[in-house]
């Protein structure tokens, strides 16, 4: 299987009790590195400064990289609460960043396209109309997304409702999905999105696990409990990777959001991207069954 994951990354900070945590942030980072470390065969095509062209390969080890180069490299600031680990304060530095068909090369040689727009202006709707919808996995809340002083803010819901028909399959999450739609419960929610052309969407609940909607059938995901906490950075991006690998693994929906969960769960154990292997998420899938 060759994916493509397409998309800005950043310099991040993470603040977790106190302690500052710098590293790579940005969903092409979490979603290309597990799907190496899974095995497949990864061209991550990313929009960064130009200056920071050999730090961005350090830090994509064993995955192909394609530089796209913008204003200045998105800088990201993270503050987790202690009370509740599923949320978190964010502060950016922000930089003009676009991303353009032509800045994608072969585009049609990949068998999933993952696209992670971390702000609406990163992508246009020319853009998602110029790709094989049939490939496309849209992750997260980047059509929602606006850089206003200095805070990511969510607006205009009816960007993201418009676009739902240029992608194969969506994850969201719960608030994304009830804001998008301004409905009061997921379900209501799913029934609208699937009349503005929504195929199928994966509707994570962080510690309360996910949701799987395809077509007329809906597969309820349990989520895993972590030997340890450690970061939830990346938990969402990296249960998309767990689902495209799944996706070649397994035929069944509820054995495909089982493993994209357990691998979402082995990410929070340690710093940084998923870094174990298939047999390590297949172990521990035979341990809670």
């Amino acid at each position: 299987m060759k994916v493509a994951v397409i998309g800005p990354v950043t310099k991040d900070v993470k603040i977790i009790d106190n302690e500052r945590i710098s590293g790579m942030g940005g969903i092409p980072f979490y979603i290309g590195n597990t799907l190496k470390a899974l095995g497949v065969d990864v061209t991550a095509f990313v929009s960064h400064g130009k200056e920071d062209d050999e730090w961005v390969e350090n830090n994509f080890s064993g995955v192909k990289v394609s530089h796209i180069h913008c204003e200045g490299t998105l800088k990201v600031t993270h503050k987790f609460s202690t009370k509740n680990p599923d949320k978190r304060d964010i502060s950016t530095t922000h930089f003009k960043n676009r991303i353009r068909l032509d800045n994608i090369s072969n585009i049609s040689s990949f068998d999933w396209i993952s696209i992670g727009p971390l702000l609406n202006e990163n992508m246009d709707e020319d853009f998602f109309k110029s790709l094989p919808k049939d490939k496309v996995i849209f992750n997260n809340f980047g059509l929602l997304n606006y850089h206003e002083d200095k805070k990511w803010v969510y607006k205009h819901p009816e960007r993201l409702v418009n676009m739902v028909k240029y992608f194969e399959f969506m994850i969201l999450d719960e608030e994304e999905v009830l804001f998008a739609t301004s409905n009061k419960s997921v379900v209501e929610a799913v029934k609208f999105l699937q009349k503005k052309g929504l195929r199928n969407l994966a509707v994570t609940k962080g510690s309360r696990g996910s949701t799987i909607f395809i077509k007329n059938r809906v597969y309820e995901i349990p989520a895993y409990t972590p030997k340890r906490f450690v970061d939830t950075t990346g938990c969402g991006d990296t249960y998309v990777a767990g689902l495209i690998k799944g996706l070649e693994l397994f035929d069944d929906f509820q054995k495909i959001g089982e493993f994209a969960a357990m691998v979402s769960t082995m990410r929070i154990e340690n710093n940084g991207p998923f870094n174990k292997s298939l047999e390590d998420v297949y172990e521990r899938l035979n341990h809670e069954r």
